[in-house]
């Protein structure tokens, strides 16, 4: 099923410190904590003309 998505919202949300994510699988309960990096599209453009 599709998602409604707003570009503008979206920049808005991902421009904060931190950004929680919530999945509803029907698994129980669980927590993580992932650190990662900006993922921009700079950085594809960049590691994708490497390794070609």
């Amino acid at each position: 099923m599709a998602a409604d998505f707003d570009p503008d919202v979206a920049s808005h949300i991902f421009a904060a410190p931190g950004v929680a994510i919530r999945l509803e699988l029907g698994l129980g309960g669980a927590e993580a904590t992932v650190w990662t990096c900006d993922i921009t599209e700079d950085y594809f453009r960049r590691n994708t003309t490497r390794h070609k």
